[in-house]
C-alpha cells in the first residue's frame, strides 16, 4: 500500500529518528524512520534503502493533542516558507523541488470505499474545479487500471495505523509512497469512529484529498486544509489552494 505526509504550517515539526520495523510491516532491508509532530497531525516518513518514502499523515481528532517535546535526540526543524496565498506544498517544498503526480495536467481518480456519511463525491467535484489537473470520481472497484492514478478512499472504525500508536486518535490519514519528486500512489483512510455530520465529514474528506493531490496545509481556516479541518469554516479549498497546485503543476 502506499503512503503520504504532510507539515503544518503554523508550528515548527518536532522529528525523532528511529529504525525497525515500520507500521507493523518487515522489510528485507530496514527504513530509516521519522516520526514528526506538529500542530493537529502526526506525520511518520519511512526512507527505504532504494531511495523511495513511504509517508503517513494522521489528522488528529477534536481535541486530541499531539505528544509533548521528546527528550534527547530530537531535532527541531524550521518549516520552509514557500507558501501561496497561505497554502504550502507537501513538505512545505519549493519551485521545480514540489511533490507531484506525473505527466502534465494529470488525471488523478479518487475510488470510493466509505459509503453515504462520507461526501467523497462532493469533495471531488470541488476539487476538480482546479485548471491543473482533472480530479476523477468513482465507485469501488472502478480504477480504470494499471498506469492510471488511482487514490483508495476507505472508511472503517480503525484502531491502529499511520505510525500511531492504538488506540487510534486520527480521524484522517493520507499515506502515499514518493519516488524522486513524483507520487507513485496513495491511499486515503478515514475513521469512522470519529464519524460527525455530513458537513464536518466533508470538511474531513476534502482535507485528505488535497493531501493526496500533492498539498499541505493551509495557514487559513478558510480552508477544507486548514491543520484541524473541523475547525475549518468551510467544506472548500480557497483561493490559495488553487493556486498552490497551478505552481506544483
Amino acid at each position: 500500500m502506499s503512503r503520504r505526509a504532510r507539515l503544518t504550517a503554523l508550528l515548527m515539526p518536532l522529528c525523532v529518528i528511529v529504525s525497525g520495523a515500520f507500521a507493523g510491516q518487515s522489510y528485507a532491508a530496514q527504513p530509516v524512520t521519522a516520526v514528526y509532530y506538529s500542530e493537529g497531525h502526526a506525520i511518520t516518513v519511512a526512507t527505504m534503502p532504494d531511495g523511495t518514502s513511504h509517508v503517513f499523515v494522521a489528522t488528529l481528532a477534536d481535541g486530541v493533542k499531539t505528544p509533548p517535546a521528546a527528550g534527547s535526540g530530537a531535532v527541531i526543524m524550521e518549516p520552509v516558507e514557500c507558501s501561496i496565498g497561505g497554502a504550502y506544498a507537501y513538505h512545505h517544498l519549493c519551485g521545480v523541488n514540489r511533490v507531484r503526480w506525473s505527466g502534465w495536467h494529470p488525471t488523478i481518480y479518487f475510488i470510493d470505499y466509505t459509503g453515504a456519511d462520507w461526501p467523497v463525491y462532493e469533495a471531488a467535484v470541488v476539487w476538480n474545479q482546479s485548471t491543473a489537473l482533472n480530479v476523477g470520481y468513482r465507485g469501488p472497484w472502478a480504477c480504470p487500471g494499471p498506469g492510471y492514478n488511482c487514490v483508495d478512499v476507505s472508511a472503517l472504525d480503525y484502531y491502529d495505523y499511520c505510525g500511531t500508536s492504538p488506540p487510534n486518535t486520527w480521524v484522517g490519514c493520507t499515506d502515499y509512497s514518493i519516488s524522486g519528486l513524483t507520487i507513485v500512489d496513495a491511499n486515503i483512510r478515514i475513521d469512522t469512529g470519529f464519524t460527525s455530520n455530513f458537513a464536518n465529514n466533508q470538511k474531513v474528506a476534502c482535507h485528505e484529498m488535497g493531501h493526496a493531490l500533492g498539498l499541505d496545509h493551509n495557514v487559513w481556516n478558510d480552508s477544507c486544509l486548514y491543520y484541524a479541518p473541523r475547525m475549518s469554516t468551510t467544506t472548500n479549498p480557497n483561493y490559495g489552494d488553487f493556486a498552490m497546485l497551478e505552481d506544483i503543476y
